[in-house]
C-alpha cells in the first residue's frame, strides 16, 4: 500500500489527515480550521485512531508510523 492509499478512508474514500491529541496550541486551532489535523481531544489512550475524513470515519494504520 502506497502512502497516499493510507491516507484515504476506507470507507468513503475521502482523503485522510491527522489526528491530534492532547491540548492544542494556537497554531494547530489554525491548521483544524483550514482542515489540515482534526483535533482528537485531551484523553489519550493507547491504540487511538490517527487519521479521519471530511465524513468523520477514523482508524488507525500502524504502517503509517516510522
Amino acid at each position: 500500500m502506497t502512502a497516499a492509499e493510507e491516507l484515504v478512508c476506507r470507507e468513503c474514500g475521502q482523503p485522510g489527515v491527522a489526528i491530534a491529541y492532547g491540548y492544542p496550541s494556537a497554531e494547530l486551532v489554525e491548521a483544524a480550521d483550514a482542515g489540515r489535523v482534526v483535533l482528537g481531544g485531551c484523553v489519550v489512550y493507547e491504540d487511538m485512531p490517527m487519521w479521519s475524513c471530511a465524513a468523520g470515519h477514523r482508524w488507525r494504520d500502524e504502517s503509517t508510523l516510522d
